[in-house]
């Protein structure tokens, strides 16, 4: 019999939530009655709540107790986030997956783009370009969105999309990081101008240059898991915003801009 650990208590309670029960709005039991269920100790539990409230499931109301996310992010994204979690997805996965999707993205764009999509792209980057911290990782979500949009292929802005609060982990993992920051960001401008040569090849090796230096500069963080290297780098930032938070605030960015 497997001992439970902070990331299966976080699974299982995941899994629920994903299943309908607890259900939107519901609470959770508290510390005391999950630690009593799983056999654990309440700071184990409390390890394992911080990875679900991370994912955007669950928020905490101060004197009130845990409860179930109303504002769920739509199923898709849960169920990929519970999916990252069930089987412990790395940042080199997810990263190998993004260069596949978005440097594909980038090359139809340039292609593809209307005056109106090159119009928006340059808008979303000099805001990216004028922002820091958790404001800079939305902008950067909206920024690389954008590029999805500009494929004109909705299988691919709808991938891109799903993964979109793992994507999210990683940018604040990049932004916290000086050395990342000064590598990476100049391959957004890069990338920009050759959609707009309606250059694809170029597109496409600027989108990789862009999104392969985390396996160059992450170090050991580029075999972490995903939820591990999200909780980190949130509170490295010092911010209680979920990743949730971020994509949904980069969505509403896309919909006032469109």
């Amino acid at each position: 019999m497997e001992v439970p650990n902070a990331r299966r208590i976080a699974r299982a309670i995941a899994d629920g939530i994903v299943a309908g029960e607890p259900r939107p709005g519901d609470m959770l039991p508290s510390e005391r009655a999950l630690a009593v269920q799983y056999g654990v100790s309440r700071p184990l539990i409390r390890e394992a709540l911080r990875s679900v409230e991370e994912l955007g499931l669950i928020e905490t109301r101060p004197g009130r107790g845990t409860f179930v996310r109303s504002e769920a992010s739509p199923g898709v994204h849960r169920g990929v986030e519970v999916a990252i979690l069930r089987r412990g997805a790395t940042a080199s996965q997810l990263s190998e997956a993004r260069i596949t999707l978005e440097c594909e993205a980038a090359s139809l764009a340039a292609i593809r783009a209307t005056p109106a999509d090159l119009e928006s792209l340059e808008v979303a980057l000099k805001s990216l370009e004028q922002s820091e911290s958790i404001e800079h990782v939305k902008n950067d979500l909206v920024f690389h969105m954008g590029i999805a949009t500009a494929a004109h292929n909705p299988v691919i802005e709808m991938m891109l999309e799903a993964i979109a609060p793992q994507t999210v982990a990683l940018m604040v993992r990049s932004v916290g990081d000086p050395e990342v920051m000064v590598r990476s960001q100049p391959y957004h401008r890069i990338a920009l101008e050759a959609i707009v040569r309606g250059d694809g090849p170029a597109a496409r090796e600027a989108m990789r240059a862009h999104l392969s230096v985390a396996s160059e500069l992450y170090g050991d963080d580029f075999d972490r898991s995903v939820e591990e290297l999200a909780a980190s780098a949130l509170r490295r930032l010092g911010t209680m915003t979920s990743l949730d938070d971020v994509v949904a605030a980069a969505l509403r960015a896309r919909a006032e801009g469109a």
